[in-house]
């Protein structure tokens, strides 16, 4: 049996010890709160500036598309490259993906998941091609919105970027029910922590 605890930044989040049955997935800066992390997954350059040295030294394995998003859709001229040497840290294990199967980087042979909704469809749809079939998970809620912690605000007391203020709850009840989907049909077991 290959089991994970994934976690994303909804209200139901909370800190994640390592378990040594399990692989511990973290959704964008949710990384904050594990002890560590076999696998990282984001899709946006925006969570460059939510995510601390420390946390990213937490990091065994970065999970990206070749071409990361900017401003909810994919950065015209920069790559996975770009996003890689942002980073702090120098992250010896990374695997890529694509967000849209016509996308070409340097002619890289990466899977390209159907579903496209967020950044938890995407580690959900990994998590099946990786046969993985019992996941724990929290900070993924139906009812949508981010734990506070996750809310980062300017100096302005504007959101820092599109990733730190939650989107409307239809989004959310959406991307969970994709979730599910997906769950479902790769004969994942899912249960909620907490």
């Amino acid at each position: 049996m290959k089991k994970a605890i994934i976690i994303g930044k909804g209200p139901s989040a909370k800190p994640i010890k390592k378990r040594s049955e399990f692989d511990i997935i973290a959704l964008n800066n949710a990384v904050s709160l594990c002890e560590e992390v076999d696998y990282l997954f984001i899709n946006d350059f925006e969570i460059l500036d939510l995510i601390s040295k420390r946390d990213w030294q937490k990091v065994k394995c970065l999970v990206l598309p070749i071409k990361p998003h900017f401003e909810m859709r994919p950065h015209p001229e920069k790559t996975y490259e770009d996003f890689l040497n942002q980073i702090p840290v120098v992250l010896s294990n990374v695997i890529l993906h694509k967000l849209f199967p016509e996308q070409n980087v340097n002619n890289i042979e990466a899977p390209c998941y159907p579903i496209r909704y967020s950044v938890g469809t995407t580690a959900f749809q990994w998590m099946v091609e990786n046969k993985y079939d019992y996941v724990e998970y929290c900070g993924i809620d139906r009812e949508g919105g981010y734990d506070k912690k996750f809310i980062i605000l300017d100096e302005n007391n504007k959101p820092k970027n599109h990733a730190c203020t939650p989107l409307n709850s239809n989004w959310y009840e959406r991307n969970y029910d994709l979730i599910i989907f997906i769950a479902d049909k790769g004969k994942i077991k899912l249960k909620k922590i907490g």
